[in-house]
């Protein structure tokens, strides 16, 4: 069972690779669950689906989103599946870099941050970049993202895209 895999669609309101891993965490699969880590890779936007400059310009304008798409937007999603797993964060600790993309518009990308959760002596990670080169191929947004839980016996590795490619 060493480095379970998990991955699947993104469609499902609760994604099924989330629930599959849920299921082994619970199961005690890894043994006592000590960190989670997370990554997400932003790829060059021409590779994912059409997305309106609209929608690009209120997400990068900081008056109109009350942060940035990379950490305030995703950054609700990712915390979200971090406490599923784990429970709730009792402490965080972000560095987050501020990149322009162009007159007024502002990308929350590099961003490293880390946690503890209030239960036991478990951590976190997430670390987002932004690759405006990179070819990410999607159905979806141009943009990978994956997640390790270690356990006290062995690991879980989430990974979304690898059913989300354009077919």
């Amino acid at each position: 069972m060493l480095g379970q895999a998990v991955s699947g669609p993104r469609e499902l309101p609760l994604l099924s690779p989330y629930v599959k891993a849920k299921e082994l965490l619970d199961e005690g699969a890894i043994g006592e669950p000590l960190s989670i880590r997370v990554k997400v890779i932003d790829g060059s936007p021409q590779f994912g689906w059409p997305v309106a400059p609209e929608a690009w310009r209120w997400r990068l304008t900081q008056a109109e989103c009350g942060g940035g798409p990379a950490i305030f937007d995703h950054g609700y999603h990712i915390f979200s599946i971090v406490m599923y797993f784990l429970g709730p964060v009792e402490k965080v600790f972000a560095w987050i870099e501020r990149r322009e993309m162009g007159q007024g518009l502002v990308a929350d990308v590099p961003a490293m941050i880390v946690w503890k959760h209030r239960e036991g002596m478990r951590y976190g990670s997430w670390e987002t970049v932004g690759s405006p080169e990179l070819m990410v191929r999607s159905k979806h947004y141009a943009n990978d993202e994956w997640v390790e839980i270690t356990g006290s016996k062995d690991m879980i590795w989430i990974n979304l895209s690898m059913l989300a490619l354009p077919t």
